[in-house]
């Protein structure tokens, strides 16, 4: 009776976890901005009051871009403790969850709840970007 447990506690584990959604070769330029916290690549980040932090809510309007680790061009001032690099525009990877529905290509992505974590906009609110690809 346990290896029918196991099983759905890792299944459950598996569809609620994010995961990250690669796009088309990232083509980007960052620039390093301090991010309170350790953002991952991927995470969306949200400027409040002047700083910068994981986006934490749907349809957040303050979204300022998205952690790229791997972006075509980086703009970094001297080893800033807590800087990471932003895009705010261009193709790069996001994490994402299907907690607002499934995700297909072309479908408008926000912000959600899960901190720093993107999902599908269904209403007609704030998007960070459009899915290059299903999830």
């Amino acid at each position: 009776m346990r290896l029918p447990s196991a099983i759905a506690i890792l299944l459950a584990a598996f569809l609620l976890m994010p995961a990250l959604s690669f796009a088309q070769n990232t083509s980007s330029l960052a620039q390093s901005q301090v991010v309170a916290g350790k953002p991952k690549n991927g995470n969306i980040i949200t400027s409040q009051n002047g700083k910068f932090q994981l986006s934490t809510k749907v349809n957040d309007n303050d979204i300022f871009g998205v952690v790229s680790l791997s972006s075509a061009i980086s703009l970094e001032t001297a080893n800033i403790p807590g800087s990471y690099p932003l895009v705010s525009s261009g193709t790069t990877e996001v994490l994402v969850t299907n907690t607002g529905g499934n995700i297909k290509k072309g479908d408008p992505i926000t912000s959600s709840t899960i901190p720093g974590v993107g999902e599908r906009e269904s209403s007609n609110g704030f998007i960070l970007g459009i899915a290059l690809e299903d999830y």
